[in-house]
């Protein structure tokens, strides 16, 4: 099952990662409602045909602690608003009554879960902690896409993507002759921190164990200036959203955009600063690897931690990347 168009919803429970970091003014008021409108869509599909839609996503960067500020609490009023209707707030993912708070939805009805960051295993996207979310949600909640494609919660929408794509293909034509390594740069935005965005293609097949990576061979990353992953491969919906996001409205290049950037990289001469994220961003992908090798020794039938050795960045070729910084920056 690859579709929500596709799902049985009715008397279903359907946990939607959605992305709801939105920005909030000093009163923690949500200043601009245009992601959770992305959602409206599908959480209204759910929910009219008698499904109760779960939703689930992060705030901020609190740093992997509890904190007032981030909590998601703060826009459940937004939430209710832009959806038009009530949406209950559950709490935490892991706390013992969240199982209790989801049995008394009604069909039609709701939810929405703490912020995810509030666990600073969700912020490195540790396995232990997306096995537990799992083992606490996943008999009350059904996930409509196929569990065994990866052990973490997968998002709805990337057919919106496919069909963008086509549309793209079908007005442009094919993209096979398209060279390699083209870039795009775009403004910064809300929640859109600078950094790049790189699209890599995988030339060896064990990197992806246990199918994690819904793309592969294909992988996204979006990693900051400083090298920090915002969102690693394992999220092409988040990423794929804040690139729709930032490319809405563009079709051609932002000149006074490009000008700065050419004349920090002389021409593209020196693009030290992007070989560096480009690295960075490559062993996150293998450190990623490396986490899912040590925790296939602990399962039956075998492990995958001696059976391919992937050395870096001889083992993916470059697309193409996204440059996203702010005006005149250097």
């Amino acid at each position: 099952m690859k579709s929500i168009d596709q799902a049985p919803l009715a008397g279903k429970k359907v946990l939607v990662r959605v992305d709801y970091n939105v920005p909030q003014n000093e009163q923690l008021q949500v200043t601009s409602a245009t992601r959770i409108k992305r959602t409206v869509e599908t959480v209204n599909k759910i929910t009219n045909e008698g499904g109760i839609a779960i939703l689930m996503s992060h705030l901020g960067r609190p740093k992997g602690e509890a904190s007032h500020t981030f909590s998601l609490k703060n826009i459940v009023t937004a939430v209710s608003e832009t959806l038009g209707k009530p949406v209950v707030f559950l709490g935490d993912v892991l706390n013992t009554d969240v199982e209790a708070k989801i049995n008394q939805l009604q069909a039609g009805d709701v939810g929405l879960l703490e912020n995810l960051r509030f666990h600073k295993e969700e912020e490195k996207g540790d396995l232990e902690y997306r096995k537990a979310q799992l083992k606490r949600l996943q008999e009350e909640v059904v996930d409509i896409e196929d569990m065994s494609t990866g052990i973490s919660i997968m998002d709805l929408g990337l057919n919106e993507f496919r069909l963008d794509l086509l549309d793209y293909i079908k007005d442009n034509g094919d993209l096979d002759k398209i060279p390699f390594g083209l870039h795009a740069v775009v403004p910064v935005a809300e929640g859109c921190p600078s950094g790049a965005v790189f699209v890599l293609k995988n030339i060896n097949e064990g990197v992806n164990v246990g199918n994690q990576n819904r793309l592969h061979p294909f992988y996204l990353v979006y990693i900051s200036d400083e090298g920090e992953v915002i969102y690693d491969h394992l999220s092409p919906k988040e990423i794929l959203d804040d690139l729709r996001f930032l490319c809405r409205g563009k079709s051609a290049p932002l000149k006074e955009l490009c000008r700065a950037f050419n004349r920090d990289t002389k021409d593209g001469k020196n693009m030290s600063k992007y070989s560096e994220l480009l690295a960075d961003t490559v062993h996150s992908i293998i450190d990623v690897k490396e986490r899912s090798d040590i925790d296939s020794l602990f399962k039956g039938g075998g492990t995958s931690a001696l059976n391919t050795q992937i050395d870096g960045l001889d083992d993916f070729e470059l697309i193409c990347f996204f440059v996203i910084r702010a005006e005149g920056t250097e």
